[in-house]
């Protein structure tokens, strides 16, 4: 069996992209694009502050000394 070079699957991969008109990102930008998505999951995950709040009967300033210490 013959080892797989990724560097050169990689490589042709964005060759074959460029090739089709598609856009191509760099490392960094596919690494700044998974950072924005997985801060979007987890925004959309947390519940707000107030519903929160609301769950555990306690006042908005109340919230701000348990999250502050």
């Amino acid at each position: 069996m013959n080892a797989v070079n990724w560097d050169k699957v990689r490589q042709r991969a964005r060759e074959q992209r460029r090739a089709a008109g598609l856009p191509v990102q760099s490392d960094v930008e596919k690494s700044a694009a998974m950072e924005r998505l997985v801060a979007e999951i987890r925004h959309e995950q947390e519940p707000a502050r107030r519903d929160m709040d609301t769950t555990v009967e306690v006042s908005d300033s109340g919230a701000s000394v348990i999250e502050c210490g």
